[in-house]
Protein backbone atom coordinates (compact mmCIF):
# COMPACT_ATOMS: atom_id res chain seq x y z
CA UNK A 1 0.00 0.00 0.00
CA UNK A 2 1.57 3.53 -1.27
CA UNK A 3 1.14 6.94 -0.73
CA UNK A 4 -1.52 7.13 -3.72
CA UNK A 5 -3.61 4.44 -1.49
CA UNK A 6 -3.57 6.47 1.28
CA UNK A 7 -5.13 9.41 -0.30
CA UNK A 8 -7.67 8.11 -2.04
CA UNK A 9 -8.44 6.53 1.01
CA UNK A 10 -8.58 9.40 3.01
CA UNK A 11 -10.86 11.14 0.74
CA UNK A 12 -13.88 8.84 1.71
CA UNK A 13 -13.67 10.92 5.21
CA UNK A 14 -12.44 7.62 7.34
CA UNK A 15 -12.05 7.71 11.63
CA UNK A 16 -8.46 7.01 11.30
CA UNK A 17 -6.01 5.55 8.97
CA UNK A 18 -2.59 3.54 9.95
CA UNK A 19 -0.08 3.15 7.47
CA UNK A 20 3.31 1.71 7.67
CA UNK A 21 6.63 2.43 5.90
CA UNK A 22 10.12 3.14 6.16
CA UNK A 23 10.76 6.53 6.29
CA UNK A 24 9.61 9.21 9.07
CA UNK A 25 9.90 12.22 6.97
CA UNK A 26 8.17 10.80 4.21
CA UNK A 27 5.09 9.98 6.49
CA UNK A 28 4.94 13.08 8.01
CA UNK A 29 4.93 14.96 4.32
CA UNK A 30 1.97 12.22 3.64
CA UNK A 31 0.31 13.20 6.93
CA UNK A 32 0.37 16.65 5.93
CA UNK A 33 -0.25 16.26 2.24
CA UNK A 34 -3.84 13.95 3.45
CA UNK A 35 -4.68 17.32 6.22
CA UNK A 36 -4.78 19.63 3.11
CA UNK A 37 -7.32 17.93 2.23
CA UNK A 38 -9.31 16.74 4.92
CA UNK A 39 -7.76 18.07 8.34
CA UNK A 40 -10.50 15.76 10.06
CA UNK A 41 -8.53 12.28 9.39
CA UNK A 42 -6.68 11.23 12.02
CA UNK A 43 -2.92 9.30 11.33
CA UNK A 44 -0.89 7.27 12.50
CA UNK A 45 2.44 6.27 11.39
CA UNK A 46 3.71 2.29 12.07
CA UNK A 47 7.63 2.62 11.34
CA UNK A 48 8.44 -0.90 9.91
CA UNK A 49 10.61 -2.24 7.16
CA UNK A 50 8.67 -5.14 5.82
CA UNK A 51 12.01 -6.86 4.80
CA UNK A 52 12.94 -6.85 8.01
CA UNK A 53 11.31 -9.77 10.25
CA UNK A 54 12.30 -8.29 13.29
CA UNK A 55 11.14 -4.79 12.21
CA UNK A 56 7.80 -6.37 11.65
CA UNK A 57 7.68 -8.60 14.97
CA UNK A 58 8.77 -4.95 16.73
CA UNK A 59 5.82 -3.16 15.22
CA UNK A 60 3.75 -5.32 15.95
CA UNK A 61 4.28 -5.59 19.52
CA UNK A 62 4.37 -1.82 19.66
CA UNK A 63 0.90 -1.48 17.87
CA UNK A 64 -2.46 -1.65 19.62
CA UNK A 65 -5.77 -0.38 19.37
CA UNK A 66 -8.88 -1.49 19.78
CA UNK A 67 -10.68 -2.08 16.61
CA UNK A 68 -9.44 -2.36 12.95
CA UNK A 69 -11.98 -2.34 10.46
CA UNK A 70 -9.84 -2.66 7.08
CA UNK A 71 -6.51 -4.15 6.99
CA UNK A 72 -4.66 -3.94 3.15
Amino acid sequence: MGKETILALAKHAPTHIYFSGRNDQAAISLIDEVHITNPAVGMTFIKMDMSSLISVKRACVEFTHDRLDLLM
